[in-house]
């Protein structure tokens, strides 16, 4: 994860130890498929990217995004009221492949 770039990298494993760089999904931006402030990712049973995006002043949403880095789906918008986020700062994924976040 690069935040200075506003993109996610995805990596391949070669060892127990040693990672290559397969792949950069995203630009800088608030349209779908785009980072302002991506903090955390998560990969799901389908090996779709779930990513918490905590822009101070945009985003402040959770997307899903396909292999290639298309938008499947957000969820959230900037607030304090239900289905909102004030700077999502952690996903996982629990084992029913369930999406679960942290909020300020």
């Amino acid at each position: 994860m690069d935040k200075s770039l506003n993109s996610k990298e995805k990596l391949n494993q070669n060892s127990e130890v040693h990672l290559s760089f397969a792949k950069s999904i995203g630009s800088c931006g608030s349209d779908d498929g785009q980072f302002k402030n991506p903090f955390l990712v998560a990969i799901d049973k389908r090996n779709n990217i779930i990513v918490a995006d905590m822009s101070n002043h945009r985003n402040h949403r959770i997307q899903v995004l396909d292999q290639s880095g298309k938008m499947l789906n957000k969820i959230g918008s900037e607030g304090s009221g239900d289905g909102q986020f004030n700077q999502p700062n952690g996903v996982a994924i629990d084992k029913q492949n369930n999406i679960m976040w942290n909020s300020n």
